[in-house]
């Protein structure tokens, strides 16, 4: 026997209770790249971030952030705006 027009079938409902709800808004904030940012500079095999005051970005949450952007190694002139909700 078929659901009414309408009504969500069981595996329906179990489809929609495991998915996430939506994200909350971004709250953007704009920014020029003319302002500090951080910068990227070769380190070995990989990469430092050094931030806008000229110090060694050390914070893990910071480093997790900026790898999430997945730069290509092949750009040179790198700036990642200091603000996690920063916008151009």
């Amino acid at each position: 026997m078929r659901a009414p027009a309408g009504a969500a079938t069981p595996a329906a409902k179990a489809l929609a209770a495991a998915v996430p709800p939506p994200p909350a808004p971004a709250r953007l904030r704009y920014v020029s790249d003319a302002a500090p940012g951080i910068r990227r500079r070769r380190c070995g095999p990989g990469f430092e971030y050094i931030g806008p005051e000229g110090d060694r970005i050390t914070d893990a949450e910071t480093l997790i952030r900026i790898r999430s952007l997945a730069i290509p190694p092949a750009y040179r002139n790198v700036w990642i705006c200091f603000d996690p909700n920063g916008h151009l």
